[in-house]
């Protein structure tokens, strides 16, 4: 007479039933809001990996302009220095050195009275 369904044990199962079914409702809100964390997350990243992208694309855009102006200065200033040796050849083709700037003597005083 070792019966398993004994009118003593039908509440104690219909308890551990309900008690079951509330662990899981709770496991599941668990992982629904876990799931939910997960999702934000997520996207937070996405939105941060966008924002880098974005930085980086602006970043890149910058050193290349600043590259580019580099490139300028280096051009002016090596066209500003040839002007001035052009200026410099120029001045002295337009004013040559009189004789007393001259280092060497003067050929034609070498026969005086």
């Amino acid at each position: 007479m070792n019966s398993l369904h004994q009118p003593s044990d039908q509440p104690e199962l219909g308890q551990q039933l309900k008690d079951a079914k509330q662990t899981i409702r709770k496991l599941k809100d668990n992982l629904n809001s876990k799931e939910n964390e997960i999702q934000s997350l997520q996207n937070k990243l996405n939105s941060t990996q966008e924002e880098l992208i974005s930085t980086r694309d602006e970043l890149e855009y910058h050193y290349q302009k600043s590259q580019s102006k580099g490139l300028l200065i280096d051009s002016y200033q090596h066209q500003q220095h040839r002007a001035k040796a052009l200026i410099a050849s120029l001045l002295q083709q337009l004013n040559p050195p009189s004789r007393s700037q001259n280092l060497e003597p003067p050929q034609d005083c070498q026969t005086s009275p």
